[in-house]
């Protein structure tokens, strides 16, 4: 098992309006001793020359000895209309294509409920109709899809997010049926969907499982926190990972632009140097 963190959480600056350089954070990255990267690309994917910049950054990356492992597709455009809203997502799978990643995580919850809420059999059907030309994609060109469990957020008592359970993450898998449609497993988002049995729904994907998002948190809430912070027991977390053999990256998500420049190398140093002493317990 090898560290990766995710490197567009560190555009933002804390205090300044202007996004960080992608190099500059790859620097900082690559200074704290991370060797692999999860890219998120939907930030750039509405310039024209979004392609180019793609092919520019995976060569940079790759000089600087940095390897984009996965990446993540774009979600919660509540701002463009549909049919950008699929370029994008096809951008985002071509970009991911660009740049060399193993797996391209996606949130499977593209439906809109009624007042009645969440329509398992609709949401399910919706679902794979929207995925279901960029999976084939991605099958073409080697890229692999993992779908990422979420949690509900919608009003209290009603259930509106499609995969906030793994039964439901699950069903989505075995709906696309190819080895290429894997598992992202979210340990903030499990946190906060099952509380201190979320070991007990990861277990229930077992091998499914092909990449991470690792985050702490404390009071079922999305903190996104250094292991550590929160009350996530991670001597159990990495015990059966390792009892499954798991083979993925322990990818970090942290919170975005809250460190000043001046400590920002301080904390990724310290992201590193947590997650080594955890995975090699």
């Amino acid at each position: 098992m090898e560290l990766s963190t995710n490197i567009t959480y560190l555009r933002r600056q804390r205090g300044v309006t202007e996004e960080r350089d992608i190099i500059d954070c790859a620097r900082i990255i690559k200074n704290a001793g991370f060797r692999f990267i999860d890219f998120n690309p939907t930030r750039f994917l509405r310039d024209d020359n979004w392609k180019g910049f793609m092919t520019e950054t995976s060569e940079k990356l790759n000089e600087m000895g940095l390897t984009v492992d996965q990446t993540h597709a774009p979600y919660n455009f509540k701002d463009v209309d549909s049919a950008l809203y699929s370029e994008i997502m096809q951008r985002s799978f071509e970009a991911s294509k660009i740049l060399g990643a193993k797996n391209i995580v996606i949130h499977a919850d593209k439906y809109i409920p009624d007042d009645t809420g969440l329509d398992y059999k609709k949401a399910l059907t919706q679902i794979y109709d929207f995925y279901a030309p960029y999976v084939e994609y991605a099958k073409k060109v080697g890229l692999g899809v993992a779908i990422e469990n979420l949690f509900e957020d919608g009003p209290c008592g009603m259930r509106t997010r499609f995969t906030a359970f793994v039964e439901e993450q699950i069903a989505m898998i075995e709906k696309f049926g190819d080895p290429s449609v894997t598992a992202c497993w979210d340990f903030g988002h499990g946190k906060v969907a099952y509380g201190s049995k979320h070991l007990d729904a990861l277990k229930q994907l077992g091998s499914l499982v092909t990449c991470t998002h690792v985050h702490d948190n404390i009071w079922r809430c999305d903190l996104h926190q250094n292991i550590f912070l929160g009350d996530t027991d991670w001597e159990e977390v990495i015990r059966y990972l390792k009892e499954i053999n798991y083979q993925g990256k322990f990818t970090f998500e942290m919170v975005y632009g809250t460190i000043p420049d001046p400590l920002l190398q301080k904390y990724m140093n310290l992201f590193y140097e947590t997650g080594e002493y955890l995975i090699n317990m």
